[in-house]
């Protein structure tokens, strides 16, 4: 061939903060290990890689060896090293400060880990948004890499083949295009046909013109995605796919070259000017959109594909905004703002950003809320992420670990503080939400809400004991409904194509709850309701108040600090008065959730017996390590394993023990009440197929049955530490 390109091959890898070392380990031995074996056995081909910094902590600490062999690759000019992100945030999602000092950080330990500066940078999840060039010039990085699909709405031509230039504020950046077709080749098909499409690209180039083709992707599908081990990396003695691959580049080396982003950068001028929207990849688009439109939006490219207009119409589909997990996942936005808020209050605690921090030389507090930004438990997609109890749990403790620290580190902050309230717009919806407090409590109760209580840390073990995940409808449950067939394939199905069947047991499991999943909920229910019919989502209450939005008034004496909530309400069409007092510093680690419940009407004849009304607890535990055992009442003793759906009780003392965090929670109970539980599980779809996980355990304390339900309630939870 007399026509040349250029090609950057290489891999992002990151795992999770929190995620179990086992997976790590497997991934180590099945994904990144071989990928090194595979440049030491072919020293002509240069690539491109990215570790973020929870994975090289990791490794560092398991497998130093691992990052050894890498440095003497970098140092030899075999790779280009990126910088990012430390523990892999999404950018626009966290202050401008973190950013900066999270990609310093980064930059810092690749220069004395590998002995090599990094001037690219990975953008987590390619999410962009058009003010990202002045947070990448603050943070010393020229340039970063983006799908092909960003740069469609932008250009008219074909945007691979090299790099582009944007700016903002006129603080320049420039990015490259990942190509999506090489993403869907590499490593599934033969590399017979990257080699062909690759010289097609050459072939097709302006006269004059050295074009560059860009593919960087995740690591983990190089030997951890399911089937990929023996395709990648061959077995009884035939050679896998990588190797045959990078034999095939250096046969055709006269013509194809391996080189990096730097290199590009430093030959090669920028294609053109681009201003692009924000975006992400093309399935994070579908991922972002609400169920509905999720479920819509494949049916709308189907359809373009069929009519055989997906070339032209594709540029316009273009799914929904990253930020919108935020709207479709609570959970996901209280992780977020709360993030914001520790951030801020580390700023406001030094009287302006810290030196230190900007440059990536994070102080203890700051480091535990930066592992508490890694991404993955913020959406959800095909992969796991925020559905991942033990991620999400991980992100909660850096939350609890960071603001205990910094309030320690305060003139207030040291042992005997007084217990505290305040008021606050933690969601940003312009409604207050309060904060209690003591040295062993952090709740977060909703007045707007129900009154609920979503945030209830025990600061002496960083435990985020309300992070029960909501049951929801996902845009991929109607598909997981029906018989699927899966498609042939002449090489290895990307796992975006795998099929998947689910379970009959799988589909009773699908289930969208009535109100996100909190602790202190009020609920009126009729007399006939059962458990198992709370567990399978059929019941609905018969009252406004779990819902409802409540009169809130703060009160604190030095020694207790409690909210009291009023609503006036109906239940069963009948009008009653509840009056909820959440208390918190009789003790440290104590919290007192009382009811006062009032007919709403002077003509009403006492408190109705039509109702059931039940305070319903959602606890974040681990299903193996955890129970629940009576300890007062009709049946003392009993132990209520976590995977059980079961009614008990009457009684009056209960206690919840926790194997993995060390703690076990007292519960008083008066007037005594039937002991309701049910494990909460969600149906998502991962890398494996179908699954069903734990996402804690739903207690209900209910008053009246066969009687009229009592004018007050009080439940006294107290916390016991086992070590």
């Amino acid at each position: 061939m007399n026509r040349r390109i250029r090609l950057v091959f290489g891999v992002h890898s990151h795992q999770p903060v929190g995620n179990f070392d086992d997976v790590i380990a497997r991934a180590l031995v099945q994904a990144y290990d071989p990928f090194v074996d595979a440049l030491e056995r072919h020293p002509a081909i240069t690539a491109v890689l990215h570790y973020t910094g929870c994975l090289c902590e990791w490794l560092d600490r398991h497998a130093p060896a691992h990052l050894d062999r890498v440095a003497a690759l970098a140092r030899a000019g075999r790779i280009e090293i990126l910088t990012g992100g430390f523990y892999e945030p999404i950018l626009p999602l966290i202050p401008r400060s973190d950013r900066v000092g999270q990609i310093r950080l980064q930059t810092r330990y690749i220069a004395e880990r590998f002995g090599v500066a990094a001037r690219g940078m990975w953008l987590a999840e390619r999410v962009w948004e058009p003010t990202l060039p002045r947070t990448m010039r603050e943070a010393g990085v020229d340039y970063t890499l983006l799908d092909d699909y960003h740069f469609l709405g932008a250009l008219d031509a074909d945007p691979v083949g090299g790099y582009y230039l944007t700016e903002d504020q006129g603080d320049p950046a420039r990015l490259f295009p990942i190509s999506e077709q090489l993403r869907y080749l590499i490593p599934f098909r033969d590399p017979a046909e990257t080699i062909e499409w690759l010289k097609s690209k050459a072939v097709d180039a302006p006269d004059g013109e050295t074009p560059v083709a860009v593919v960087v992707d995740d690591g983990e599908k190089f030997g951890l995605w399911p089937g990929t081990n023996a395709w990648v990396h061959g077995e009884s003695g035939r050679d896998g796919w990588l190797d045959q691959f990078f034999v095939a580049l250096e046969q055709n080396a006269s013509w194809l070259e391996t080189t990096t982003l730097s290199r590009v950068v430093k030959e090669s001028p920028p294609r053109a000017r681009v201003y692009l929207p924000p975006g992400s990849y093309f399935e994070m688009g579908e991922w972002a959109l609400p169920p509905g439109r999720g479920r819509e939006f494949p049916v709308i490219v189907e359809d373009s594909k069929a009519r055989n207009r997906w070339d032209r119409e594709r540029p316009f589909l273009r799914g929904g905004f990253f930020r919108n997990f935020q709207a479709k996942y609570p959970e996901s936005l209280l992780m977020v703002r709360r993030a914001q808020m520790i951030s801020r209050m580390l700023d406001d605690q030094d009287g302006a950003i810290p030196a230190a921090d900007r440059e990536g030389k994070p102080s203890e507090a700051r480091r535990h809320l930066w592992r508490a930004m890694c991404n993955c438990s913020y959406w959800h997609g095909v992969f796991g992420g925020l559905y991942l109890p033990h991620i999400r749990r991980s992100v909660g403790e850096h939350l609890c670990r960071a603001r205990r620290l910094l309030e320690a580190a305060s003139p207030a902050g040291g042992p005997g503080r007084p217990p505290t309230g305040r008021f606050v717009d933690l969601d940003a919806d312009g409604i207050d939400e309060v904060e209690l407090q003591t040295e062993e409590l952090y709740l977060l109760a909703e007045p707007a809400r129900g009154g609920a209580i979503p945030v209830f840390d025990l600061r002496r073990r960083d435990f985020p004991l309300g992070m029960t995940l909501t049951r929801r409808v996902e845009f991929y449950h109607a598909e997981m409904l029906k018989p699927r067939e899966a498609a042939e394939s002449a090489g290895h199905e990307s796992i975006h194509d795998l099929a998947v069947e689910a379970t009959d047991e799988l589909k009773r499991l699908v289930v969208a709850d009535d109100r996100p999943r909190a602790s202190g909920v009020d609920r009126f229910l009729d007399p006939s309701t059962r458990v198992a019919d709370l567990a399978g989502g059929t019941v609905r209450d018969l009252g406004d108040f779990f819902v409802g939005r409540y009169q809130a008034e703060l009160r604190s004496s030095g020694t207790v600090a409690e909210v009291v909530m009023t609503r006036d309400g109906f239940a069963a069409g009948r009008p009653y008065r509840v009056v909820k007092t959440i208390r918190v510093g009789a003790r440290a680690g104590r919290v007192e959730l009382v009811h006062r419940i009032q007919p709403g009407s002077a003509r009403a004849d006492g408190l109705g017996t039509e109702v059931l009304f039940a305070t319903e607890l959602n606890l974040a535990l681990i299903e193996s390590m955890g129970r629940v055992v009576l300890t007062q009442g009709q049946d003392p003793g009993r132990i209520i394993s976590l995977s059980e759906t079961v009614e008990a009780g009457p009684a009056a003392g209960l206690r919840i023990e926790d194997d993995y965090a060390g703690f076990a929670l007292n519960l008083r109970v008066q007037p005594a009440a039937a002991v309701w539980h049910y494990p909460v599980r969600t149906v998502s779809r991962s890398e494996m197929g179908y699954e069903a996980i734990y996402q804690g355990s739903a207690l209900l304390l209910v008053w009246g049955a066969g009687s009229r339900i009592p004018e007050e309630t009080r439940v006294e939870i107290e916390v016991e530490y086992l070590r």
